[in-house]
């Protein structure tokens, strides 16, 4: 509805050029409230009217064909509380996750592509307009474009994995591969906001041994520290002083 378009139009927006967190925690906010439907609660008529026609993911960068029938069959759909199930969720993480984990690949894939043309560029042309426009690409896909969808997916990971690890059975190999995807999805998730809290503390200890030095080789310190990190727009320019999320 509306706020696909809208959530999907701010998303762009900050994938580009993500200057403003307040889009960021919009997204957020967003993604958020499609997850109250599994909430075990008496809601209004309205309410249950609204949760069972809204789209299942607001935030409207994520894509990718129906889950494979092959992999369906093979994957076991354990019971799951009747909260979850009446909205079709499935107790693998697999399937649930789907589109945002071949919405991945296809980001990976799309960095390494303009990485390499990026490369190639620097040594025949580097300055050129050609080669500022694969480096903003490069930055875009390789870091923008996938903590940007992979920070607004965080809670799902949180919620199918629980789903995935209660109900984890050994059947078929492609249980044991949705069993690895969750670990794997917990461990990136534990490792984003790890680390994310330490490149804002090591950018604020620069400030800080900045200020109180007033060292021009600090102050050079500060700016290569700046140019280093510049392509992690979503993390790191989110977390100016003067900005919501610090």
């Amino acid at each position: 509805g509306t706020s696909s378009v809208v959530s999907g139009g701010v998303a762009t927006a900050v994938a580009v050029a993500p200057s403003d967190p307040g889009a960021i925690t919009t997204l957020a906010l967003i993604k958020m409230l499609s997850y109250i439907r599994y909430i075990k609660v008496d809601y209004p008529d309205k309410v249950v009217y609204m949760l069972q026609n809204s789209a299942s993911s607001p935030i409207g960068l994520t894509f990718g064909p129906p889950f494979p029938s092959s992999f369906n069959n093979s994957l076991s759909n354990n019971s799951i509380p009747d909260n979850f199930s009446k909205y079709g969720l499935h107790s693998a993480i697999l399937y649930n996750f789907w589109k945002v984990l071949f919405t991945f690949c296809v980001i990976v894939a799309a960095a390494i592509l303009f990485t390499v043309i990026e490369h190639f560029l620097r040594k025949k042309k580097e300055g050129s307009s050609i080669h500022n426009f694969f480096k903003g690409l490069k930055v875009i896909f390789k870091w923008n474009l996938f903590l940007l969808i992979f920070c607004t997916n965080i809670d799902g990971v949180v919620l199918f994995s629980s789903l995935q690890l209660r109900t984890m059975n050994f059947e078929s190999g492609i249980d044991i591969f949705s069993l690895l995807v969750c670990i794997f999805m917990i461990i990136l998730a534990f490792g984003v906001v790890a680390g994310t809290i330490i490149l804002v503390r090591s950018s604020q200890n620069r400030k800080n041994k900045i200020f109180s030095l007033d060292s021009k080789k600090n102050r050079q310190e500060i700016i290569n520290y700046h140019n280093r990190y510049k392509g992690y727009h979503v993390l790191f320019m989110g977390f100016k002083d003067e900005k919501f999320l610090k």
